[in-house]
């Protein structure tokens, strides 16, 4: 049986973690999580990268969840795939009862991942800033303005905490981010059961095919 995995990076050490010494898994591949940012493009790379693999593999494993444009991509694809049936990955790693409880706790949270959290946070959207906005207009009003105006409205800072990333690192980062902007900061446990799961069926349905070959 061989199983092919094609995943968004933010969910890369979730992944990594459910796919590690698989015998079974003979492919694995991250695509860019700035993919996001444009969803007809998203759903398009997905679409090659799986397709890809026709031939390859016995069944795909696609980490992503819905991602406001996957929802129903499995049955536009050429080779036999399972993904996250969630709204979106901080769905897939509080489940979707708990994210609907924070989001009416605090509409206005920033929803701190180990993927967001590994790295200075405030870095990524000064980066992101910088790479996009018209240089003039950078001078006249500064990147703390333009990331100021991007989180307009938001007072939380959630971290998600898994276990399996390294922990100090991701709350001092997370933490850092919270303060910055004066917002209330909390923690909470994170699991991997739904992405399990996922991976579960997907190694389910490679077996099934392998053995109707």
């Amino acid at each position: 049986m061989k199983l092919g995995v094609v995943a968004c990076e933010s969910l890369q050490l979730e992944v990594d973690h459910l796919v590690q010494n698989d015998p079974d898994v003979v492919f694995v591949e991250y695509l860019p999580y700035k993919l996001h940012e444009r969803p007809n493009d998203l759903k398009e790379e997905v679409k090659i990268h799986v397709n890809n693999l026709f031939g390859k593999v016995d069944a795909v494993f696609l980490g992503y969840a819905w991602c406001r444009s996957l929802k129903g991509i499995t049955s536009e694809l050429n080779v036999p795939t399972v993904m996250i049936e969630t709204d979106d990955c901080i769905s897939a790693l509080l489940t979707p009862s708990i994210y609907l409880d924070e989001r009416q706790k605090c509409a206005g949270t920033y929803y701190a991942t180990p993927y967001l959290s590994r790295n200075d946070i405030l870095e990524r959207y000064y980066d992101k800033f910088a790479s996009e906005v018209d240089e003039e207009l950078l001078v006249d009003v500064g990147l703390d303005w333009f990331v100021k105006q991007y989180f307009d409205g938001y007072k939380r800072c959630l971290h998600i905490r898994l276990g399996i990333e390294d922990q100090s690192a991701c709350e001092r980062n997370s933490k850092k981010f919270a303060n910055c902007f004066g917002w209330s900061y909390e923690i909470i446990n994170g699991r991997l059961d739904i992405l399990a799961d996922s991976f579960r069926k997907a190694k389910d349905l490679a077996t099934h095919l392998e053995k109707a070959h």
